[in-house]
């Protein structure tokens, strides 16, 4: 690859928890392995499998609606726009698009990372534990385009929370789905982790959301879609009383209007 589509986070710490032996959890599904900071770099045997495995896991699984070729102007309204044939830096989120989530007074600062937009150089791999997985589903493979953001939060006392919001684009491919992948790898259960289609109220059209529970009790909000040629996937993730779950769910709400309101500018 021309770069990583799916760089490190730069919080995340060296080792996995559990000492001597242990094992990162997988991705949700539909989602890349989770992006690990401080350094670390997959071996290439292991980024490879990075590239395939992008169906189980941490945060944000997405799904989708049939043939999705949507557009949603500023107002709202559905517009007839042409695919996006490239996906450039200005398409991606920015510092300011995240002003008005996170709102809480423990929060002390929102730290957005974007590594901008790179390009995929070999195909993913159509394998058993990958047909699950988005680019799969979408035949996004050498020559297409990934763009990631990357949201933490600082609360009081200077603690970090990683990837509390994701947003993922890929371009290339053909048009998805959605239906019928939804009806294929949804839901999927992980031992006490279940991943499943969910209603959000007030979801741009187009958008299918989705919600990952652990133990019974909501862990993470998701949308998958579509959005002009462009596969969109974000997730914004339940972290205590900071960020419950009913605020987590109006925050993607926001970030996904916001991100098809940039799609729909360029």
């Amino acid at each position: 690859m021309t770069g990583d589509p799916y760089p490190p986070y730069p919080d995340y710490p060296a080792q996995p928890p559990g000492g001597s032996g242990a094992q990162w959890p997988p991705p949700a599904p539909g989602y890349p392995e989770p992006m690990r900071p401080n350094g670390f770099t997959p071996s290439p045997s292991n980024r490879k499998r990075l590239l395939i495995v992008i169906a189980a896991g941490v945060v944000a699984v997405l799904a989708i609606v049939g043939v999705v070729v949507f557009t949603r102007g500023g107002s709202g309204g559905v517009a007839a726009k042409p695919d996006i044939t490239d996906l450039t830096s200005q398409m991606l989120l920015t510092q300011s698009d995240f002003q008005d989530v996170a709102q809480h007074p423990k929060i002390t600062e929102v730290k957005v990372r974007s590594n901008g937009i790179t390009t995929i150089e070999q195909d993913f791999a159509d394998s058993n534990a990958s047909r699950c997985a988005l680019p799969v589903v979408a035949g996004i493979g050498a020559g297409g385009q990934s763009g990631a953001v990357n949201v933490s939060i600082v609360t009081t006392g200077g603690d970090t929370d990683n990837g509390v919001y994701k947003v993922q684009l890929l371009r290339g491919g053909t048009h998805l789905d959605l239906e019928s992948w939804a009806a294929k790898c949804l839901p999927l259960n992980q031992g006490s982790t279940v991943t499943a289609h969910a209603d959000i109220t007030g979801l741009s059209g187009g958008m299918m959301g989705i919600a990952e529970t652990r133990n019974g009790a909501v862990s993470l909000w998701g949308a998958v879609g579509q959005i002009r040629g462009v596969t969109v996937m974000i997730a914004a993730k339940v972290v205590g009383s900071v960020i419950p779950s009913e605020q987590a769910k109006a925050d993607l709400v926001k970030i996904v209007d916001k991100q098809i309101d940039k799609l729909n500018a360029a």
